[in-house]
């Protein structure tokens, strides 16, 4: 008998033993970020299958729920994002709450609720106040809206509080031209690429300079509909961007890059003067 019970001992220890090192073995942080790796290829679904792995007593239990939810919004599976979400924001002491209410807004908004995804921010906002993130998502929000002289606001505000922000910056050149402001965003625009030479939107950016350089027909479009007048100080400057003499090839070019855009922005800056009294953001 003895024998046989020392045999069964040491099955329950090697048994123990080995689920001890299993347990050790495994690293949450490693799993999430060998998911955050396929979330960033493009791999959602594989990326949730680890998320999945974390159990709820981990110490990152939270973390790889908001991954899961971020990677369920890229997925498109926005019901399953959601109530991600809900779940992550009802947790105690959860330092993901913001990145939760970011991801809420962006599905909300995303399926074409904008009122609500606005009310999303705005909650957000109201704990965390000076938040960019948020409150970038709500201009654009507004934007999508058409409410854009709230956005302006919005964004002309984020901006006196961080003005190396560049994707304000390069939102409130897209509110500039809708409301038929080509020659603010142009300031915006080039005030981007000053910024972020090499940012996410820099292709985007030269293609809008590039379209109200060459005073495209949806430039000239967005301006015959603002229904507000523009101040003498940017009106004389947008006559002569449209009547192209910058691009006369007896205009001189003071750098050795040769290009529309290169031209028009020189002769909007030489022309561009700075008006004390004139209300004006960009101004």
């Amino acid at each position: 008998m003895k024998p046989l019970f020392s045999g069964l001992f040491l099955s329950l220890f090697f048994c123990l033993n080995s689920n001890a090192q299993t347990s050790q073995a495994f690293n949450s942080g490693e799993i999430i970020s060998k998911g955050s790796a396929l979330h960033n290829e493009g791999k959602y679904k594989e990326a949730i299958r680890l998320y999945k792995q974390v159990p709820r007593n981990d110490s990152n239990y939270v973390l790889a729920l908001y991954e899961t939810a971020l990677s369920q919004m890229m997925d498109s599976n926005y019901y399953e994002a959601l109530q991600l979400c809900e779940k992550g924001l009802s947790q105690d002491d959860n330092e993901y709450e913001l990145q939760f209410f970011q991801v809420k807004g962006s599905i909300i908004d995303e399926q074409g609720f904008g009122d609500r995804a606005i009310r999303v921010y705005d909650s957000a906002l109201a704990i965390y106040p000076n938040s960019e993130t948020i409150r970038l998502n709500k201009a654009i929000t507004l934007l999508r809206t058409e409410k854009l002289d709230e956005a302006e606001l919005q964004l002309q505000s984020l901006l006196v509080q961080n003005p190396y922000y560049g994707s304000a910056h390069f939102k409130l050149a897209q509110c500039a031209l809708l409301k038929g402001k080509p020659i603010q965003a142009a300031m915006s625009l080039f005030a981007y690429l000053l910024n972020n030479p090499e940012g996410n939107y820099n292709t985007t950016v030269v293609q809008l300079l590039s379209a109200i350089s060459n005073g495209t027909e949806d430039v000239t479009q967005y301006v015959n509909n603002r229904n507000a007048a523009m101040p003498a100080s940017y009106a004389v400057v947008e006559q002569i961007v449209f009547s192209k003499i910058a691009l006369d090839k007896n205009y001189k070019v003071l750098t050795s890059f040769d290009d529309p855009i290169i031209r028009q922005l020189q002769v909007m800056f030489e022309k561009l003067e700075y008006e004390e009294n004139e209300d004006d953001f960009w101004m």
